[in-house]
């Protein structure tokens, strides 16, 4: 599967996020075979971090920390953004 979610992630249509700090992203509906493979990891292998006053699960994997921000009130929205940054990036604490 790992072989699998790498080809996916190479092949993703990544965006420069235009929000404070340095990451990429693309949404669940432009690249929908690559959310739920990230979701599995996540689940399966990620860490709990504080971003602000909200809890992301994240995943490191080849350099990369990602995470998925969907809505806020825990409804799955089908649009989800896929982010992720350099495992080295600074973390913004607060926002």
């Amino acid at each position: 599967m790992l072989g699998k979610v790498n080809d996916l992630i190479d092949n993703a249509p990544w965006r420069k996020s235009t929000l404070k700090g340095h990451h990429e992203y693309v949404m669940q509906e432009v690249y929908p075979q690559l959310y739920q493979p990230i979701q599995t990891f996540l689940k399966e292998s990620g860490y709990d971090a504080k971003f602000g006053k909200w809890t992301y699960r994240y995943w490191n994997h080849k350099g990369y920390r990602y995470w998925i921000v969907d809505t806020f009130d825990a409804i799955p929205s089908g649009n989800a953004a896929i982010n992720r940054a350099l495992e080295n990036a600074p973390r913004i604490e607060s926002i």
